[in-house]
């Protein structure tokens, strides 16, 4: 039985961890467990389960006597992620320029399959995460070169939440065309061993996107009354 629970958790997870990410849940939305066990055809056990491991992912918080809500998406938030994300990524170059004979391939893959893709429909939500996690797998492939499994398993445990904010700024207007253009920049400089220029250029990269975020949430903040997304909102499930 535990082991059934188990398994219908880890479906209603990669379900739900989907629909947050790619916004189709908004942030500070109640989502109903008995609802969403009707939605899905399972039993409430392995809703509550899969409650569980995204709260401890900071993707869903629950709230005494009230509910379980989609964690907020704030400036505040936004900020703590970038200046972490910043710590890690530049660090990581001051790594790379130590190791001898630096293979590149799975660096350079991620960016030519990113070069060669288009813009999915919103509409999607597997399409939408796929597209973000090729464009995001530049970055995640120049951490992992490191080899330091402390770093990159610190990287990994801020991703699911920068996710969410990567999702959002890669379907701003001119945002892709910008990040293929600061990968590519980035990417000449490490093959050539000028790391020091390709950290300031990934620094302004991450800097640019972060103010961009920021600008877009405030607007969003002054047009939705309340917050970034009404908190009364309920799931349809």
């Amino acid at each position: 039985m535990l082991v059934e629970i188990k398994s219908v958790s880890v479906t209603v997870v990669d379900y739900l961890r989907t629909q947050i990410i790619t916004g189709k849940l908004s942030a500070n939305q109640k989502i109903n467990e008995n609802d969403l066990a009707t939605s899905l055809g399972v039993s409430r056990p392995p809703i509550r389960e899969a409650f569980r491991i995204l709260e401890n992912e900071h993707l869903l918080v629950s709230v005494p006597r009230k509910g379980t809500y989609v964690t907020d998406v704030s400036v505040e938030d936004l900020t703590g992620l970038f200046q972490t994300r910043e710590m890690i990524e530049t660090y990581s170059f001051d790594l790379l320029k130590t190791i001898d004979g630096l293979d590149l391939t799975h660096v350079e893959s991620a960016f030519e399959e990113a070069v060669n893709l288009s813009l999915p429909s919103v509409e999607n939500p597997d399409e939408v995460l796929h597209f973000h996690q090729v464009f995001a797998g530049f970055h995640s492939k120049l951490v992992e070169l490191t080899g330091n499994s402390r770093i990159i398993h610190f990287y990994k445990t801020i991703s699911l939440n920068l996710t969410r904010y990567q999702v959002m700024y890669l379907f701003l207007p001119g945002s892709v065309d910008q990040s293929i253009q600061d990968h590519r920049e980035i990417l000449n400089l490490v093959r050539t061993g000028d790391y020091d220029p390709a950290k300031k250029s990934l620094l302004n990269h991450l800097r640019f996107a972060a103010e961009v975020l920021k600008g877009k949430i405030r607007q969003n903040l002054l047009k939705t009354e309340g917050g970034l997304f009404n908190s009364t909102q309920q799931t349809g499930f």
